[in-house]
């Protein structure tokens, strides 16, 4: 499992994290994004576990496991989590190193 919070726009989140916020303002001019929806992950891990269990990889991890191992507990989701960070869009992702915190503009 992973966690997320879901944001309406860039005023609801700086209600909770003024220096996120900030942090965003630095890398992107305020524009229309900013009235968008913020999709925040406290951890790369995070984003990556999200990605497996309801994004991208969902059609092909098969949850019906029999006897076999649980596929989802021997990924390394930092391994993952920085491959994914190399290919995403960076007009729609944004990765703070100091927090490890993750933020998906839902444009």
């Amino acid at each position: 499992m992973y966690e997320i919070k879901t944001y309406e726009n860039l005023e609801e989140l700086r209600e909770e994290n003024e220096e996120l916020v900030e942090r965003l303002l630095e890398e992107f001019d305020e524009g229309e994004w900013a009235y968008n929806q913020l999709y925040v992950y406290p951890s790369l891990e995070d984003f990556a576990k999200y990605e497996v269990e309801d994004g991208c990889y969902i059609e092909i991890i098969d949850k019906d496991y029999n006897e076999a191992y649980d596929l989802l507990e021997c990924i390394n989701y930092v391994a993952l989590g920085e491959k994914l960070k190399k290919k995403w869009n960076k007009d729609s992702y944004y990765y703070n190193e100091d927090t490890d915190t993750v933020i998906f503009i839902n444009y």
